[in-house]
């Protein structure tokens, strides 16, 4: 898991909190995204406990807020294009290529590795 560009989560509900913490530290991934390198996937949480994300924000890159079967094609477009990123570049600023509720996260992360 821990080679993965992105770990997708779905928070179906709070009592499962303590088991996404544990695959996260199984999968040897750095627990808080805060410490997480270019190196590491993105962990992007999803589902009907998307809405109150708070609890897991510092566990989380990103949280989707959507149901899976309206998954956008500019986030996955995104997401695609930061996958291309990270295998083919290791100096990128793209801050202004993808949508605002990424983009923050995406280049904080390149630039501290």
């Amino acid at each position: 898991i821990r080679d993965f560009d992105f770990l997708g989560i779905t928070l179906g509900y709070e009592m499962c909190y303590t088991n996404i913490l544990q695959v996260i530290d199984l999968s040897q991934i750095p627990m808080f995204a805060a410490d997480r390198t270019k190196d590491d996937p993105f962990v992007i949480g999803g589902g009907p406990c998307a809405y109150n994300p708070e609890p897991l924000a510092d566990f989380f890159d990103l949280f989707y807020k959507i149901r899976y079967n309206h998954f956008s094609s500019p986030i996955y477009s995104a997401l695609r294009y930061v996958s291309s990123i990270l295998h083919n570049s290791s100096n990128v600023s793209i801050s202004t290529t993808l949508s605002a509720g990424i983009s923050s996260t995406v280049t904080s992360r390149l630039s501290n590795s």
